[in-house]
């Protein structure tokens, strides 16, 4: 259990991150179908930038 807590702790920003994008792809949703698409395309998007490692060297 301590473990599971430790893990959760050290990545509650990343966790926090993805929980925002869900909401904005659910807002989308509300709002229309299509903006679904482009909006959770843009989530992609930026969660493959956040997630990708460092190439500066």
């Amino acid at each position: 259990m301590q473990k599971l807590l430790n893990l959760i702790i050290s990545n509650i920003s990343f966790i926090l991150v993805v929980l925002a994008m869900c909401s904005f792809v659910y807002a989308a949703f509300l709002f229309t179908f299509k903006a679904t698409f482009i909006v959770g395309g843009l989530c992609l998007i930026a969660l493959a930038y956040i997630v990708s490692p460092d190439e500066r060297g």
